[in-house]
């Protein structure tokens, strides 16, 4: 299947879930709801081409990835998705025990029902499973429609950072907070010594002044501080 092609085959999704999307359509459509699904699986590769193409935040596939998700839509005439028709299938579907992406509160993704069984999505990276994902019976037990959820949902489908990402953000952090330190003016206090140490030509015959006049509240380096000892002649050439 190519990236460009979402799979809609509930088949896909592991069998306790799949089950459990049975239910759930079979009792949107009993209370009047043209539910359809738009999505089941999603690889890593259809991910990354919706992150490029601007259609999603996140470059590595989630609960799609590990095939306890849906997106869905109600099949009518115009908008696609109204408020109050998917608010009402996702009631049906949180009865069951799905996860609705519209209870999300920094990120609501209002067509996403998901399944994660109580293992966060970083437990799932590290191949932890549900119970249910390997002692699946030949034939499921019919599902009480009063049924808890088995996770609130209080975050988006990716509210788990590996050390990798973590990493990446605050390095990116950190070099924009130097960025912007370096580019601000002396302080007060030291507004003429700066000036001045800009200016004073370096004792060590080189021809350069002792500092170059740019970046007066970066930080330095130990190799920049070498270059400036040597300049002042507190260290000496050899």
């Amino acid at each position: 299947m190519a990236v460009t092609d979402a799979c809609r085959d509930i088949n896909e999704l592991v069998p306790y879930v799949k089950q459990r999307i049975e239910k759930w359509l079979n009792e949107c459509k009993a209370a009047g709801l043209a539910v359809k699904v738009s999505e089941t699986y999603r690889s890593n590769e259809r991910q990354l081409y919706l992150y490029n193409k601007g259609a999603s935040t996140i470059k590595t596939t989630g609960a799609h990835g590990f095939r306890i998700a849906v997106d869905y839509y109600i099949d009518q005439p115009g908008n696609i998705y109204p408020a109050d028709k998917m608010k009402t299938a996702a009631q049906i579907a949180k009865k069951i025990g799905f996860e609705w992406g519209g209870d999300w509160t920094s990120f609501k993704d209002t067509p996403h029902l998901q399944m994660l069984g109580g293992v966060s999505l970083a437990n799932y990276r590290l191949g932890r499973r549900p119970s249910w994902d390997n002692d699946m019976p030949a034939a499921a037990p019919e599902i009480p429609t009063n049924t808890v959820p088995e996770k609130p949902a209080t975050a988006p489908e990716e509210d788990d950072m590996t050390q990798e990402a973590f990493n990446i953000m605050f390095d990116n952090a950190y070099n924009a907070m130097q960025k912007k330190r370096a580019s601000e003016a002396p302080s007060d206090w030291a507004a003429e010594i700066w000036d001045n140490a800009s200016k004073m030509p370096a004792l060590d015959g080189s021809g350069k002044t002792m500092f170059d006049g740019s970046n007066p509240r970066g930080f330095i380096s130990r190799e920049e501080m070498a270059t400036v000892l040597t300049r002042g002649k507190v260290i000496r050439k050899q």
